[in-house]
């Protein structure tokens, strides 16, 4: 055999496989959080110790910022510090109370390791107060699991800590830093904290307003009270609410209740961007999933349907209590979930009737006008092909300028609006139709430009021998004299006159 004998170990009986301290602590710090879901992890922390209120702190300084989260709950006395620090303190099979926002006991120590290279806790309880700080380049350099208590007095904003609570504090920020300019980019830093900010508004949109008999918490941001941001625009009068539906469980409850956002007729246009948010109304339709009450996935439909325009004003509220985490496969960061395949099963069979009214209310007002339009300048097509839209070369206004050209020309023109049609950009309009729909408008028309379609219009269905009224009939409904019809009545009451 090759190499000779080899040694058996036979008799053994294992060995330990401790992981080096400096190598896995670095490891831990990407599990994918972004500063707005680490910090968001700090406050589901403070709302387990019945926190009424969570001040964040950010303190721009170069390489000396910090941002310091700062709770009232009930603090922890020196030995539940000691366990809070460790990692994985708590199992996710442990049972929880329900309104504990936990999962794997990683969160407090994974968070801030994303964010920062030290992270210090202070905390009081029954007026003591304890430390303990992580500090990763001092874990390194000894390449043990070491954790330091050092003074509070020499802890950040420690006297803003009440008579019981715990603060929370990151410094040496290298990965909020990284990628400014050495550290002194305060403008990147300052827009980074309104974006999480803006995301703890809507992730904890039902803690900040009240909810039943649930009580309220008040989160700061620098002394910026948080407003909640409710996903589903229930304060408007046009938001379409469907029924609730409850599944029941052993391990619990699931609820799900459809909305349909309002058109953006019906909204101010800075609610109608809010609502949309940064990726749009397209991504962010589909089910919103709470887990106790906060908003851990959202924008996305599990695979059960697509992201459509038709279907962009669709958002489905899905409550679960945390005894399901574990058939709902909720990660580390609870920023992932599967629904279980008896909640899938059923989620399949009530989406096509969820869906179907935001559809009527994103394609009524066009199906409408191409309904009642007599003059279309536009002409929807649908073939075997699908759906396509080309100028109607029936318009009196094309037919009048056809009327006076020789044939070879008239060929000429119908070949160039073909062209026109053909060459249509739609995928142009899709996009902007689905990022800022408010925006999408015709373009404006003078009242020289008016009167002359008009005239131009009217003398065409003159000439096929319709009547005043009919002639009126047809321009109220068709573009772009029903938009502008009280300059397009003067018009043709002049032309009457005119002819009279």
């Amino acid at each position: 055999m090759l190499g000779g004998n080899v040694p058996s170990d036979a008799g053994n009986f294992g060995f330990e496989a401790r992981p080096s301290a400096a190598s896995l602590i670095q490891s831990l710090r990407d599990f994918g959080y972004s500063l707005e879901t680490a910090l968001a992890d700090i406050v589901d922390n403070s709302i387990s110790a019945d926190a009424t209120r969570v001040e964040i702190f950010a303190k721009f300084d170069g390489l000396d910022s910090a941002i310091g989260i700062l709770d009232d709950g009930h603090g922890m006395g020196a030995e539940q510090l000691q366990l809070a620090m460790r990692l994985a303190s708590t199992g996710p099979s442990e049972g929880r109370q329900p309104d504990d926002l936990g999962r794997f006991g990683m969160g407090m120590k994974t968070a801030s390791f994303s964010q920062c290279r030290r992270m210090t806790v202070l905390t009081r309880q029954s007026e003591v107060t304890s430390t303990a700080c992580w500090d990763l380049d001092e874990v390194s350099r000894r390449d043990e699991w070491y954790v330091s208590r050092p003074p509070a007095t020499e802890v950040p904003w420690s006297d803003r800590v009440g008579e019981t609570g715990t603060l929370v504090i990151w410094q040496n920020l290298d990965r909020i830093l990284s990628g400014t300019d050495e550290g002194n980019d305060s403008r990147t830093f300052a827009r980074r904290i309104s974006e999480a900010a803006s995301h703890l508004e809507m992730v904890f949109h039902r803690f900040l307003e009240r909810e039943g008999s649930h009580r309220t918490i008040r989160i700061a941001v620098n002394n910026r009270e948080l407003v909640a941001f409710d996903p589903f625009a229930r304060k408007y009068a046009a938001t379409i609410i469907g029924p609730m539906e409850k599944i029941w469980t052993k391990a619990g409850v699931v609820t799900i209740q459809p909305f349909t956002l309002p058109h953006h007729s019906n909204v101010g246009q800075d609610a109608w961007e809010r609502l949309g948010g940064r990726d749009g109304f397209i991504k962010n339709q589909g089910f919103y999933l709470y887990r106790a009450r906060r908003l851990i996935v959202w924008g996305t439909w599990f695979g059960i349907a697509k992201q459509t325009e038709r279907t962009k004003l669709t958002r489905v509220l899905l409550d679960i209590p945390s005894s399901l985490d574990e058939s709902w496969k909720i990660n580390v960061l609870k920023a992932s979930a599967e629904p279980p395949d008896y909640v899938r099963r059923r989620l399949k069979t009530l989406i096509e009737a969820i869906v179907a009214t935001s559809k009527r209310i994103y394609t009524h007002r066009g199906v409408r006008q191409a309904a009642l339009a007599e003059i279309p300048t536009w002409q929807r097509v649908r073939t075997r092909g699908g759906i396509r839209y080309q100028i109607n070369s029936e318009h009196p206004l094309i037919q009048s300028v056809l009327a006076d050209l020789p044939a070879d020309r008239r060929t000429q023109l119908l070949t160039v609006l073909n062209v026109f049609s053909r060459t249509l950009p739609m995928d142009s309009l899709l996009h902007d139709l689905s990022d800022a729909p408010d925006q999408v408008n015709a373009a404006s028309i003078s009242v020289e430009e008016l009167s002359e379609i008009t005239r131009s219009t009217v003398a065409s269905l003159l000439q096929r021998g319709l009547s005043w009224v009919r002639i009126t009939s047809m321009l109220k409904s068709s573009p772009p004299f029903d938009a502008n019809w009280d300059e397009t009545a003067k018009i043709v009451d002049q032309m009457m006159m005119e002819e009279a």
